[in-house]
């Protein structure tokens, strides 16, 4: 498959994210596919349950399949155990060579859940990635006590040139976002220093990227990160799909499909 095909799934994926755009808001950029809210299996067999128990026992499936619930964004500041992230991305990492047969190297106890560790996982059966891309960016801030969110999403719909559009929020109480109007000019394709004087206004306490990848032989990779580590992975090969969602909180869930 050539390079642009790549390209033009990118640019469906894009397009897809920008129509979901209204309820990613609300999360600050995620978005679930259906994830049942069972406890994580390989396959749904009872054959598998011997392949890491303790690793089932640990991430029982909290997430379900509807539109995410409001959350307090004060919440999201609190402090991630990397420690016991490092842990669970190792056991999702075992659970995905299983799922997509797709060798990890995952012979360590814990590994830092970080987009260049997942890469050298994958790296020996796949070779870097052939096309890399970042679909929207959150920065959640506090501005003279209140909550606030800068999104930028990315948009692949123009084969020629991809193009970065701004949003600026304000959050109620319950998370629930009220657009803050913007220059016209300055929504588009936003400098750097334009997001970097709005960002100026208050305190930058969470960063949120999500991201894909593509692989020669076909495979997809789309991660989401908070504070520069993994807390959701998804990664397609062929008929298989396995994911992991809420690795850095204390109850992430995992499932083959």
């Amino acid at each position: 498959m050539k390079l642009k095909n790549y390209f033009q799934i990118g640019i469906g994926a894009g397009v897809l994210i920008a129509l979901s755009g209204t309820v990613m808001w609300y999360r600050g950029g995620y978005s679930n596919p259906a994830v049942a809210s069972t406890d994580s299996a390989l396959n749904g067999s009872d054959a598998d349950e011997g392949s890491d128990v303790r690793f089932d026992e640990d991430l029982e499936a909290k997430v379900d399949a509807r539109t995410p619930t409001m959350t307090d964004p004060k919440k999201r500041a609190e402090a991630t155990d990397i420690a016991k992230a490092s842990q669970f991305f190792v056991q999702a990492l075992r659970q995905m060579t299983e799922c997509v047969k797709v060798n990890t190297n995952s012979s360590v106890d814990s590994i830092e859940p970080t987009v260049d560790n997942i890469f050298s996982a994958v790296k020996p059966d796949l070779g870097d990635p052939i096309l890399k891309s970042q679909d929207w960016i959150v920065w959640n801030m506090r501005v003279s006590g209140e909550e606030r969110r800068l999104r930028i999403e990315t948009d692949y719909s123009d084969n020629d040139k991809s193009a970065r559009h701004l949003l600026y929020f304000k959050l109620d109480a319950q998370g629930n976002p009220t657009l803050i109007p913007l220059a016209e000019d300055s929504v588009r394709n936003p400098s750097e220093a334009f997001i970097a004087s709005l960002q100026k206004d208050g305190e930058v306490y969470e960063e949120e990227k999500g991201e894909r990848a593509y692989f020669d032989g076909g495979q997809e990779m789309v991660i989401t990160q908070k504070n520069g580590h993994i807390d959701d992975i998804e990664f397609a090969n062929g008929p298989k799909t396995f994911r992991c969602a809420g690795m850095l909180t204390t109850a992430p869930s995992c499932k083959c499909y």
